[in-house]
């Protein structure tokens, strides 16, 4: 092989892969704006895609009503939920999420919106009875459906394993939601 034809191979062996970087160095602002925009990144235990829905949600409720913050141990002193979420945070996500649910069933309840009889009615026909008479503000309803599709995420993704914070957070914004319903349903 002589030198023009060695030259040739790696020049065209070399061509796609430098281009590839060519373009991404042209373009590393652009990807840096896209990467921040990734939905999901799962790298071993770490779920971003929760932890970070969780965090906006909860930024987006303190804009509206701003708290003290809490470090995590702090938080978990104060409620058995909040120290399940500190051993182990899909429980805590789940147990928080049927609390969501029987505050959810208290409110329709109190206003006599559902059948009598009915042991076991989907959340999603009470939150609909809840939303037709205007029982719950809309900021409140929207963080209702946030968090449940939160739950839906911890409850059927396999190898989820939230942060403890996300799970603190997410017990929280759930609080918050039942202190709404509960208000509204001695609201009578």
């Amino acid at each position: 092989m002589d030198s023009l034809t060695f030259i040739s191979k790696l020049i065209e062996s070399l061509a796609w892969p430098l281009s590839l970087v060519i373009v991404a160095w042209l373009m590393r602002a652009e990807l840096r704006e896209l990467l921040r925009l990734v939905k999901k990144l799962k790298a071993g235990p770490v779920e971003a895609e929760f932890d970070r829905e969780v965090r906006s949600l909860r930024v987006e409720i303190e804009t509206r009503e701003p708290t003290a913050p809490t470090t995590p141990a702090t938080r978990a002193q104060t409620d058995p939920l909040l120290e399940l979420a500190a051993r182990h945070p899909r429980a805590a996500i789940l147990e928080a999420w049927r609390a969501v649910e029987v505050a959810l069933l208290r409110l329709a309840n109190s206003r006599d919106l559902l059948p009598p009889g009915l042991d076991k009615t989907p959340s999603r026909h009470v939150i609909g009875v809840i939303t037709k008479d205007h029982l719950l503000a809309p900021e409140e309803i929207a963080l209702y459906y946030d968090l449940r599709n939160l739950r839906n995420q911890a409850a059927h993704a396999t190898d989820f394993d939230p942060s403890e914070i996300a799970a603190l957070d997410y017990v929280e914004l759930s609080k918050g939601f039942i202190n709404a319903a509960n208000q509204a349903a001695q609201q009578i």
